[in-house]
Parts: C-alpha cells; sequence; structure tokens
C-alpha cells in the first residue's frame, strides 16, 4: 500500500482546514486591524495559532476515519482512505503527531500571552474530538451537538488567544468591548446553527452504512422523517437567527447582501429536504457549507 501525497491531503479533509484557517485569518485581517484593534499576537505567532487550529482539526478527521471504517465500507466505499490508501498505523502516526505538535504551538501561545488558561482550549477540543470518534458518533444527536460546539469554539478560539488580553485591559472602552463580544457571540451561535444543520444532513445522508455498523444515530432512533422535521426547525432557526441580527444591524448593504447570498441558499436547502431527489442530502451538506463561507464574509459589509 503506498499512498500518495494526494491521498494525506483527502484524510485531513483539506479543504475544510483552508475554511477553518480562512475564517481565523479573516477576522484579524478583515476585521480586527481594520476596525483599529491591536492584536496580542504578532503576525507569526498569530500564523502559528492558525496552523495549531488546522493540525488538530486534521487529527480529528484522522481518528473519525480510523474508527468510521466500517460505516464508510458501504456509505462511501469511494472515497475510504483509511485501510485503503493509508494504512492504520500510519494513520495513528500521524494523529499522535498532529496533536503533539497543534498542542505543543497552544502551550507556547498561552505563555507568550500570560493566559496559560487560554490552554485548555485546544485541549478540550482534542479530548471531545477523541470522544466523538470513539463512541458520541453512534448515539443520537450527542455527536452532532459535539461537532456544532467545536465550531463556534474554534471562532471563540481566536478571541481568547488573539484579542482577549486587548478587551480586558482597563484602558480598552467599554464600546469597544461590547462591539467585538457581540460580534464573536453572533459568529460563534452562526457557526453552531450551520454545523448542527449540516451535521443532521450527514447523518440522514449516511443511514445505511450506519445502520450495518451498528451505530444508533438520530435517523436510526427517531426515523428520517422525523430527523428531516428536525433538520427544518433548526434551519428555520438559524434563519430567524440570522435575520434578527440583520434587522438589529439595520443596515441596507446588510439586507441585500443576506438575501442574495444567505437566504437563497438555505431556501435551496429547504426545497432539498423536503423533494425526491437523487443525492439531495449530500447537496444539501454543500449548500450549508456555502454558506458557513458567505456568512462568515458578511462581516465586510459592516465596513461599508
Amino acid at each position: 500500500m503506498v499512498a500518495t501525497f494526494f491521498d494525506y491531503l483527502k484524510l485531513v479533509r483539506w479543504k475544510n482546514l483552508l475554511l477553518a484557517a480562512f475564517i481565523q485569518l479573516f477576522l484579524r485581517y478583515g476585521f480586527y486591524i481594520p476596525f483599529g484593534m491591536d492584536p496580542a499576537l504578532d503576525h507569526w505567532q498569530f500564523a502559528s495559532g492558525v496552523f495549531a487550529t488546522m493540525l488538530l482539526m486534521a487529527a480529528g478527521y484522522i481518528i473519525n476515519d480510523i474508527y468510521d471504517v466500517e460505516s464508510d465500507k458501504i456509505n462511501k466505499p469511494d472515497r475510504l482512505i483509511v485501510q485503503n490508501k493509508v494504512s492504520e498505523k500510519n494513520a495513528w502516526i500521524l494523529y499522535y503527531l498532529f496533536n503533539a505538535i497543534g498542542l505543543i504551538i497552544s502551550f507556547s501561545l498561552s505563555l507568550i500571552i500570560n493566559r496559560f488558561k487560554y490552554f485548555s482550549i485546544p485541549v478540550i477540543t482534542v479530548v471531545l474530538l477523541f470522544l466523538y470518534a470513539t463512541d458520541f458518533k453512534r448515539k443520537p444527536f450527542i455527536g452532532n451537538l459535539i461537532i456544532s460546539l467545536l465550531a463556534a469554539l474554534s471562532i471563540i478560539t481566536v478571541l481568547f488567544f488573539d484579542i482577549m488580553p486587548l478587551i480586558s485591559m482597563p484602558s480598552t472602552s467599554i464600546e469597544l468591548r461590547y462591539f467585538v463580544l457581540i460580534v464573536h457571540v453572533f459568529i460563534a451561535v452562526f457557526a453552531f446553527l450551520t454545523t448542527l444543520v449540516r451535521e443532521l444532513i450527514k447523518t440522514l445522508e449516511d443511514i445505511t452504512g450506519d445502520r450495518q455498523a451498528g451505530y444508533v444515530t438520530l435517523p436510526l432512533k427517531i426515523g428520517e422523517k422525523n430527523t428531516v422535521i428536525l433538520s427544518i426547525f433548526a434551519l428555520t432557526s438559524l434563519i430567524a437567527f440570522s435575520l434578527f441580527s440583520v434587522v438589529k444591524v439595520n443596515m441596507i448593504y446588510l439586507y441585500i447582501y443576506s438575501a442574495m447570498f444567505l437566504l437563497i441558499p438555505w431556501l435551496i436547502v429547504f426545497y432539498l429536504l423536503i423533494s425526491n431527489k437523487e443525492k439531495k442530502y449530500k447537496m444539501a451538506q454543500q449548500w450549508m457549507k456555502i454558506s458557513m463561507f458567505t456568512g462568515i464574509l458578511s462581516l465586510l459589509v459592516l465596513q461599508i
């Protein structure tokens, strides 16, 4: 078995890693700095933090694939990486290596900003990703909830390491503190709800393989129809939350942007969920991923 470089890229979900890196880079260089904030980390330190995030995420994807081989043989046999392209031994080596490097970088950054307690964030991330892959993924809803919380946590990590030292200073105005915290609450909730909808849809797509692998995911517990209803409810909650946020900001450009680049993708997802189209769940997942990207970009509109 000889794995190529591209096999390893597929193993760590390189597109998802780039999206996560983009979000963190965008928050700093497209939002913090243009609004006149002075982050705690210099450019190289921040880049190291982004790299650490990518490593920990990659490790999470790897261990998930290691423990998900039997299900993936049925759900996506053409995309099976572990045991098919990459040996399980090499996958484990990469898992430990990526976690070790990611945690060492995170520990170093927590010392640099003199906030050792922030090191608990990446540690919690590693633990939750391990528990998800080995146990929680096989249970109804709790696995979906954990991944959604981790998506929100990845956003908050940027706040704690790069901006929290700044807004914790007595000289920082109350207005700036409030603004930064409100924006991050919005992004975290948005990331949580968007990921939750996508995770619920993913369980619908993986019903066949999960059943044969002995998992008890939400569709296998309450049925496919009820899971679709729950997905629509979560999607409706996301739309309501986003609409509330847009109305609070009350900018014409934000109304237009949200209608074009958020509402339309979500309506497409709604249509796919209630349709009888082949591969509808896969398409719905892709549209939710697109809406995550366009949702983060909506912060650019605040600068107009």
